[in-house]
């Protein structure tokens, strides 16, 4: 091939690329961010907001909440969402003027590296395509989905079909009413005896956190104070078999418990919750290691539900264990390495 036909190829898979590439931004605002903001704009007579992750969306049911409290919720949560994207939601949501209560999901990995960076994207479209953060955001995003600039055209169907149309599904057909959450079969995480001694503190619960990512979570709880806004600090339930496998657990536990002193406010870590074991197990509670299915979180939106009621009212630090290492001498993987 001659230079100059290669030059010519060269330019021409550039405006390709730059084509294909402001293309999935347009595909990604109608399929992704336009849905999820118009479904939360149509809606902004909730009280109560569930603030997270995906632990979150998998395993908080805000009709089951709505039920038991009296109130009107809403799981404003993503995939990957980081301690930016929660507050980014949490500004558009305090904008609607009826928040009275943020109950805000705070994972051991949440502050980590791993959170540090856009979630599903969509999440981004509480900011109006017009301003030019929010039009910078999604850039960035698609950018990083698609990698054109490799030449990584493979990528753009699967990755399409992941972040556009099956999330315009989600949204619109089962968030409304479901009101954010998403259900999730079980899968059977438990181990043999023989398998728990091997996995045993074999992973280290990380505590280099994200500067970036405190100053967001702080600035998320201080928000709420701001205006008048009660937040309460929790844990979603681990497996069994994450608590058992994972040590360290001391950092992500003085994490929490200096930010609950920190701003006077409760803390509820249902990893430590006493009775945990014979409300969820490893067999059907879970749809992974740190997610729950569908019926754990029927039965942990009840308890969270019976826990801010008496919460109100009562000290329940009766009811949790007063550190990880209590907790963890509990488990029923103990025996296998006695």
């Amino acid at each position: 091939m001659r230079s100059s036909d290669k030059k010519m190829n060269d330019k021409l898979k550039a405006v390709i690329a730059v084509l294909v590439f402001l293309a999935a931004v347009i595909v990604f605002s109608v399929a992704v961010f336009w849905p999820y903001r118009q479904v939360w704009s149509k809606n902004n007579h909730y009280d109560t907001l569930f603030l997270g992750a995906s632990r979150v969306y998998k395993g908080i049911k805000p009709n089951v909440m709505d039920e038991l409290l009296g109130c009107s919720s809403y799981s404003l949560a993503s995939d990957s969402c980081s301690m930016e994207d929660r507050l980014v939601l949490l500004e558009s949501a305090i904008e609607q003027g009826t928040l009275k209560t943020v109950v805000f999901e705070i994972s051991y990995d949440a502050l980590t590296d791993i959170y540090n960076h856009e979630g599903d994207g969509y999440v981004y479209e509480v900011e109006p395509m017009s301003k030019l953060e929010g039009l910078k955001r999604k850039i960035t995003f698609c950018g990083d989905k698609f990698n054109f600039w490799e030449d990584n055209y493979d990528n753009v169907y699967p990755a399409l079909m992941s972040y556009g149309f099956e999330r315009w599904e989600r949204i619109i057909r089962r968030w409304p009413e479901e009101k954010g959450y998403v259900p999730f079969g079980p899968i059977n995480i438990g181990w043999t005896a023989e398998q728990a001694a091997q996995v045993h503190n074999s992973k280290q619960v990380s505590g280099a956190y994200v500067e970036e990512n405190i100053n967001n979570m702080n600035r998320v709880i201080e928000l709420c104070i701001e205006n008048d806004i009660e937040v309460i600090l929790i844990n979603t339930p681990d497996s069994e078999a994450n608590l058992w496998q994972y040590t360290g657990w001391e950092v992500y536990e003085d994490l929490m418990n200096n930010l609950a002193s920190k701003y006077g406010i409760k803390l509820y870590d249902f990893n430590l919750y006493k009775d945990r074991q014979s409300l969820f197990n490893d067999r059907d509670s879970f749809n992974d290691y740190a997610h729950l299915s569908e019926i754990g979180a029927d039965t942990f939106s009840r308890l969270l539900a019976e826990t801010l009621k008496k919460g109100k009212t009562e000290d329940l630090s009766y009811l949790f264990y007063n550190n990880y290492e209590e907790a963890r001498a509990h488990l029923t993987y103990v025996s296998a390495v006695e």
